[in-house]
This record gives C-alpha cells, structure tokens and sequence, in this order.
C-alpha cells in the first residue's frame, strides 16, 4: 500500500484540498483529521483508516459514530466524525497495522534499538549517581562511559584514573534492587528501585540513580553493552524490562506508550527530594553562593594550567589492588590511556561551562525573588544549589585528580634529574 495515501492532519477539513476525501477521528478528546486521495480503492482506503487509528490509540479498538454505535470500515463517509474507543485487536490485520507484540519480542543487534542509542548517549554525557562502597556510606560521584564505550569511568580526588575507571568488556551481568553485599550491609530502602550492581571480574560496582528516568537507561545501556560483548541478540521487552513504567503499559497491551514512558519525566520522588537537609535561611543561601562563586574562580585559575599534553600524565601499567580490594587497577595500552585522558579534558571543559551557567542563574534568581520579603519558598531552589554544590565538587574531584597525576610524573623526573646530577 503506498505510504501516501494515509495524511494525519491537525489542519481544518474545510483545508483539505480538493483531490482528497478525509474523516475525523476522536480520541481521549483530542481530535485528528485523517484524509486520503481520491481515486484509490476502497481496501486501500480501509487500510489506511486502521493504520491512523491504530497509531493513535497504541491498542486493540472499535470505530463508533458521534452516538456510540459501532461502525464497519464500510460504512465509513467522508467529512464523517468517528470516535475511538478501546476494543479487541482486530483479527487478520496484523500484517497491514504490524503485530505489536512482535515489535518488542523480536530479537535484533542490541544497538539496533533506539532506545539503547540514546542510553549510550546518556551515559556518554554522564551522570550524577550514589556510589555504594563496602566500608562507608555511599556518596555522589560523576560516571560517564567513554566514547568509544570500552570504560566507565567515575571522578573521585582520591583515587588515579586507572582505580576510577571499569572495563566494559569485564562486566558479564547487571542486577537490579539492592542485592549484593555492599547494599545488604547498608541498604537504603526507598531507593531500591532506582538501585543495580554491575557484576565484573572482581566484584561489583553498586549504584543508585537519581530517578526512574534516569535508572531507567542506564540500566538498559550496560544491558545492551553486554549483549553486544557477547554478540547475542536481544528483544525490546527484555532489554527494557527493569523499567517499572514499561512494565505498566505491557500490561494494558499499550506497546508504543510502553517505550515512550522511558523519555518522559517520572512522576516518583527523586534522590535529592529523599535527603534530608536542614532549611536555609536567606543569610545561608547567600554565604553559600559566595563560597561556590569563589571555589570556581579559583578552579578556573588551576584548569588553565592544567596540561594539554597526555604525556604529561602518570599512568601506571602494574596490577595493583584499588581502594579497599574491590576493584583492580587497569592494565592500560595507549590508545586506552588516550581515550581516558580525552574524555576527562572534556569533562572539564564541560563542566566548568555548566557550573559558571548554573551560578550565574541561581545568583540572579537570589538577587530578584529574595530580596522580596513575602518569598518564603526556597526548597526548589535549594535543591537546584544542591545540584551545583554536586557539580563543582565533582569539578574539583577531576581537576585534583589531573593535578596529582601530573605531579606524580614530573616528581619523579625531578629526583631522577637530581640524582644523576650528584
């Protein structure tokens, strides 16, 4: 059937040009004008009427006139008003509307899926996460994947480059909840549904997401990056089934609402509305700003001097045991090292622009709403300095971490030129 045929159109009908014929289509209140040329065959007519109406309502339905009696596709007028009403799929149609089901179910290449492409697009633009350790209470750190998606990689002062980073090729599963040790040893219950664990060769990596959305693609990007390490194909529904909301939407037969519910904005409480902090006074916001607004002037000054050089860095290639024996330090080739030392430059380069944005913005909404004396509501905003206080110190986690690794290398070619020269 040509695609041609079938126009759905938010335009009048007294719009509609005179080599057409089209009908209204009613839905949840919200109108559709669906038209077709004249000339064509009834079938294709038909068919076309099926397709717009099962793209709009997304499940099994009825055609019934402006009273509620059902209609044929026969029975079908130009310029008609029809309603849609939730029904039975329509059987033997299948191969011209395509079997919804068959949409989710069937197995293709992991990056195959759109849903997929744009989580590793997330996760290549990074995000803040809880980071759960085995010793201590979790704390926030930046993970960001590489861009050629072969290292996940987090930002933390303490730790060098090699320690903070993972090997993609070494994780070979991913469990959702809070189920390893490190979460049943401090378990957080109103998160767990926003919590997995990356099972890799020496442990695993425990995380917590802000939101569902969140949680959401992140989850199915390690999902497809481990399908794709074990050339295994994969189904819709199973690279998406920890998601909570396209669960929900599997259950009503609803397939295409089902992957849409990943890209809109959850309506469940996000990590920094379960913290708990102590309210703000104007005299605390205001004290706040001015030490955010010093710390970047200062980190400024330090990326500046920051080398633009990769051999400036100090990247160790021995095995050794990380931060309290749960990971293990890479061994790095090159190009590896490359590849991390580019993502981090433009991590900074990135992040300094964002956090210089958000100060700015939040410094010129303290100096116009707060200097109103009837403005009392300051959660939403100390949640918005919050997230920049999340920003700089990550900001600061990276620019030390460049610093000390530079520092490391040309120490050590200092004392060897001493001690050559003596």
């Amino acid at each position: 059937m040509d695609v041609d045929l079938l126009e759905l159109d938010p335009i009048p009908l007294d719009d509609v040009s005179e080599d057409k014929f089209a009908i209204t289509v009613e839905y949840d209140g919200k109108k559709t004008h669906v038209s077709w040329y004249k000339g064509i065959s009834s079938k294709d007519i038909e068919d076309a009427i099926l397709c717009a109406c099962d793209s709009i309502i997304d499940q099994g339905f009825t055609l019934t006139d402006s009273s509620g009696f059902p209609v044929s596709f026969g029975e079908i007028v130009p310029e008609g008003h029809y309603l849609i009403l939730p029904g039975n799929e329509i059987k033997g149609k299948e191969k011209i509307m395509g079997d919804r089901l068959r949409r989710i179910t069937v197995e293709i290449p992991p990056m195959k899926h759109i849903e997929a492409l744009r989580a590793i697009e997330i996760m290549k633009n990074g995000s803040n996460l809880l980071k759960h350790t085995r010793n201590s209470m979790p704390h926030i750190r930046l993970f960001q994947l590489t861009e050629n998606c072969k290292h996940l990689m987090w930002y933390s002062s303490g730790k060098s480059q090699e320690k903070a980073s993972l090997l993609i090729e070494n994780i070979y599963d991913i469990k959702t909840g809070q189920l390893t040790e490190t979460f049943i040893n401090y378990p957080i219950p109103a998160l767990e549904h926003l919590s997995f664990s990356l099972i890799h060769t020496k442990g695993s990596l425990d995380i917590t997401c802000r939101d569902e959305r969140e949680y959401d693609f992140w989850v199915l990007g390690f999902k497809a990056l481990i399908f794709q390490n074990k050339d295994f194909l994969v189904s819709k529904q199973v690279l998406i089934s920890h998601s909570r909301r396209f669960i929900e939407f599997l259950k009503q037969n609803k397939f295409y609402s089902a992957t849409e519910a990943l890209y809109k904005e959850p309506e469940t409480k996000k990590l920094e509305e379960c913290i708990v902090r102590k309210s703000m006074s104007r005299e605390d916001i205001s004290v706040k700003l001015m030490k955010i607004h010093n710390k970047l002037t200062n980190l400024a000054e330090k990326i500046l001097d920051l080398p633009n050089d990769i051999y400036a860095y100090e990247v160790r290639k021995e095995s050794l045991d990380a931060y309290g024996g749960e990971y293990n330090e890479l061994y790095l080739d090159d190009d590896n090292t490359e590849e991390l030392f580019h993502t981090e430059q433009q991590r900074v380069t990135d992040l300094n622009t964002t956090c210089r944005n958000k100060l700015v913005k939040l410094e010129t909404e303290f100096a116009n709403k707060f200097g109103i004396p009837e403005y009392h509501d300051t959660a939403e905003f100390e949640i918005e300095l919050w997230r920049l206080e999340v920003d700089v110190e990550n900001l600061n986690d990276i620019v030390s971490r460049i610093e000390k690794s530079t520092d490391d290398k040309w120490g050590k070619k200092f004392k060897s030129w001493i001690k050559d020269l003596f």
